[in-house]
């Protein structure tokens, strides 16, 4: 998860915050690699993990350079039906 922010949201985090960019492509990502709803059943496209995989992810989540990408990446799985 360190890699990704690291490659994949910070170097845009001050674009994205400033022009309130949709973050639909950023999702995907996160969905295809396994970081999003991570504690679901498999047969619901999680990974049937346990809350403290993803208190780790979302500690990891902490490296984020902004706030709302980080809200959005906590509130996502845990607020929202799957698209």
């Amino acid at each position: 998860m360190k890699r990704f922010i690291d490659k994949e949201i910070n170097p845009y985090i001050d674009e994205w915050e400033e022009k309130t960019v949709p973050l639909h492509d950023l999702f995907k990502k996160m969905g295809d690699l396994g970081f999003l709803g991570i504690r679901y059943d498999p047969k619901y496209g999680g990974q049937g993990l346990d809350y403290w995989y993803e208190t780790v992810l979302l500690e990891e989540a902490g490296h984020i350079r902004g706030m709302g990408v980080s809200t959005a990446i906590a509130c996502r799985p845990n607020g929202h039906t799957r698209d």
